[in-house]
Parts: C-alpha cells; structure tokens; sequence
C-alpha cells in the first residue's frame, strides 16, 4: 500500500476511464488528483491515518457492525444492502468526521443512492457524458450546469 500510495504514486496516474467518471461526480479531492494537489490534499488529511487513528477506526467498526448483528432476529427478512450501506454509512461518517448520524443515516441514503447510480450510469455509456450533467431527475440532487463536453 505504501509502495503505491507513497512511493510510487507518480506512476499510478487517475487519468483513466474509471478515474474520469469518479472525478465527474466527486470532483477534485484527495480521491481524484494527482501531482502538487494530490499531495497538498495528502499531507492535510495524514493524521488521520496514524496507526493509533487506524487502532480506532477498528474499534468503531467492530462496535457499530455488533450494533447493527444485535438489532437482527432470528429468521428474520432483512435487506441486507440497505443495512450494509447504513453501517458503512455510519463507519464512516465517526472515522472520517468524529460525529456519529445515528437515525439521519435515512435521510442521507436517497443522496447515497443517486451517487452511486450516477457513477453506475456513467460506466454503462459509451461516450462521454456532460460535466455537471446528472442522470438523475427525482430528487434534490438533480442538477443542469456546464454543459461543456467533459
């Protein structure tokens, strides 16, 4: 990990198919850049991945996911994708920002929802799709900005 992520990261360049459409919809940050911004945003957001931050980060996982198997009764019907996305949710929202979304973990699964069919959509198509254009028409995250090609 380190080989890539540190040493070498020069070498694994995002300018891709895959990294274009992820950089469509999550713009430019620490996941989507390369080069002096990349490692600005690197250097930034470091200490969060101290070994002892990491130590933490698997309490709050083992703790949250016991949370979650504990609410689960026996031969119940359960959507699993829908607590999986919850849990994740939930992860990294107390590892990543410090706050725990409890209960607001339902209102930002439609947001959730839309981005990962944005980005589902935007693999399926053979060409390029517009740069700030959404797929997306129901919710509150629809938008029609710059309609230059990219």
């Amino acid at each position: 990990m380190e080989y890539v992520l540190v040493t070498n990261h020069r070498n694994f360049v995002k300018n891709s198919f895959f990294w274009r459409h992820v950089k469509a919809v999550f713009g430019s940050g620490l996941l989507t850049s390369e080069g002096d911004f990349w490692l600005r945003e690197r250097r930034l957001c470091q200490p969060a991945f101290h070994r002892e931050q990491i130590a933490g980060y698997g309490k709050v996982m083992v703790d949250l996911t016991a949370q979650v198997l504990a609410a689960w009764g026996d031969g119940e019907v359960r959507d699993v994708h829908q607590d999986m996305m919850r849990l994740t949710s939930r992860i990294a929202s107390r590892t990543l920002l410090g706050i725990d979304v409890g209960a607001e973990v339902e209102e930002i699964e439609p947001a959730l929802e839309v981005i990962i069919k944005e980005i589902a959509v935007r693999f399926r198509r053979p060409f390029p799709i517009r740069r700030g254009a959404m797929t997306c028409c129901r919710c509150c995250c629809t938008r029609r900005t710059s309609m230059a090609p990219g």
